[in-house]
């Protein structure tokens, strides 16, 4: 059992954060032409990553959890940005 006080104690969220901030610097390289298409697709799928994780996270803590301060945290994948394999 893990103990966590917030979304933020994942490591898996601080992780998405990190990965927002970068699509966010790389996007903004992007040509002025692709602010509406690439550059917009790939930073609102950076940002939807966090959001699922405090979702997802809210749900348990609400649904799952024996006390409110406690998780029972199984792995699991989540990817809404990947790479052209």
């Amino acid at each position: 059992m893990i103990e966590l006080k917030s979304y933020r104690d994942l490591t898996v969220w601080q992780k998405s954060m990190d990965l927002v901030v970068i699509c966010y610097q790389l996007t903004s390289q992007f040509p002025k032409t692709e602010i509406y298409g690439l550059s917009s697709q790939i930073q609102r799928a950076a940002v939807s990553i966090p959001e699922l994780i405090v979702d997802n996270y809210s749900l348990l803590i609400t649904h799952y959890s024996p006390k409110p301060d406690t998780c029972n945290l199984q792995p699991a994948t989540c990817c809404s940005v990947k790479p052209d394999t």
